[in-house]
């Protein structure tokens, strides 16, 4: 490959499209999806969509790069099982879809709520705020602590002012994202807290609350996008039956049984590194291989929000 590159440089080769190289020992980078980097020089934002896709990854064929497409419809949520040995490219899933959502909606027609449990000494974990800080866009940054409950009961409480209305269209997007779903303890569930004999001083259970926004939230604008190491992990927040409402999934390296809790087969069981299965239960049964995003480089990220935020520059 080298040696072609070399040749065509000295021919002066200039090709009609870009070439596609595919470095399979290696993330793959989101700079590099040419539907991205349009719409990231677009000078205007897009008319608004249907469906807005957030790109996940390069595919292992030749076709667009793999994308999770959100539309306001039920179970149009994602996610993300890994072990914390791949959070790398869980966290950096999660950072290029936001990046993906935030280009195509004006600041006004979205916003993000982060709930940011990442490694604490990974650099990666800085990437949220750096999103915040870039984009023109609310990007309401939650580490742990404290503020994850509040956090949750913010988003269901505007969910239950959305379900009261009866014109949902006019509310903008609000993209849930949890990097890190199992180091959340208050969101796991307690029998003790969900039961009482006087129901009125019953409290409101933080996994139920999830589990509502999950479930009644796409249809009014709400998505919600998870990593979670393990399905078990997941299983100690919501119930089996919760989780289905994650339409979209994303398994990287993972056991059998995890395997065939997330995505119905035991595929996930030989990936290796740099690989992952794509499911949309919107596409029956079909499983799709891509190569992950590799975490953004800080400098490339106040780049973009650049570019993001001169589109509501005062002229």
């Amino acid at each position: 490959m080298r040696q072609i590159h070399e040749m065509a440089e000295h021919r002066k080769y200039k090709p009609a499209q870009p070439q596609i190289v595919f470095e399979g020992s290696a993330p793959a980078h989101i700079e590099n999806n040419s539907e991205f980097t349009a719409l990231l020089d677009a000078l205007d934002w897009p008319a608004p969509q249907r469906a807005s896709p957030a790109w996940l990854g390069e595919p292992v064929e030749i076709k667009p790069h793999t994308a999770a497409t959100f539309r306001r419809q039920s179970r149009a949520n994602l996610l993300i099982v890994c072990q914390n040995e791949y959070e790398q490219a869980a966290a950096a899933m999660l950072t290029t879809a936001i990046l993906s959502l935030a280009a195509q909606h004006r600041p006004e027609a979205a916003r993000f709520v982060v709930l940011n449990l990442s490694d604490v000494d990974a650099p990666w974990h800085y990437l949220p705020q750096a999103l915040s800080n870039a984009l023109p866009h609310t990007v309401t940054i939650i580490r742990r602590g404290r503020d994850v409950l509040p956090a949750i009961y913010g988003v269901a409480a505007e969910m239950n002012t959305r379900l009261a209305q009866t014109d949902e269209a006019r509310w903008p997007f609000l993209y849930l994202v949890v990097i890190g779903l199992h180091r959340a303890r208050d969101l796991r569930r307690d029998e003790s807290l969900s039961r009482g004999n006087d129901l009125e001083e019953r409290k409101p259970v933080p996994g139920e609350q999830l589990a509502m926004i999950c479930r009644e939230g796409p249809d009014l604008g709400v998505h919600t996008l998870v990593w979670c190491d393990t399905y078990a992990s997941m299983e100690r927040v919501l119930e089996r039956r919760e989780i289905a409402e994650f339409g979209m999934r994303v398994a990287l390296q993972m056991g059998a049984e995890d395997s065939r809790n997330l995505i119905d087969s035991d595929a996930a069981t030989g990936l290796g590194q740099y690989r992952a299965l794509f499911f949309d239960e919107e596409r029956t049964g079909r499983l799709e291989k891509f190569r992950p995003y590799g975490p953004p480089a800080m400098e490339q990220v106040a780049e973009w929000g650049g570019k993001l935020r001169a589109r509501v520059a005062p002229a």
